[in-house]
């Protein structure tokens, strides 16, 4: 889950961008983690939508990663929608 997200200041950079930090908050470790953000506006309607890049991809359970998306010709909107996908560790089964 991302347990926290700000605005991060570029001048250089034409549009918004966002950071924060993802925990995964299962007991399972999660590989191959993929964070897509998506910028809302006034209305509720999704302006922007970009996959975030994350310092880590493969998460232990408890563990946690920054990110940082980045939504160019974007720069105004009033919040922010996160969806997470990931696979689990594979586990194998006594006796095989």
């Amino acid at each position: 889950r991302v347990t926290g997200w700000h605005t991060v200041s570029d001048m250089a950079f034409n549009g918004t961008k966002i950071g924060g930090t993802l925990r995964n908050a299962s007991d399972e470790v999660a590989l191959n983690v993929v964070l897509t953000a998506r910028l809302i506006d006034e209305n509720g309607r999704t302006i922007g939508t970009e996959q975030a890049d994350l310092e880590r991809r493969g998460l232990e359970p408890g563990g946690s990663t920054t990110f940082v998306a980045e939504f160019s010709g974007v720069y105004s909107y009033v919040g922010v929608d996160f969806e997470i996908q990931s696979f689990g560790a594979v586990r194998q089964r006594d006796g095989e």
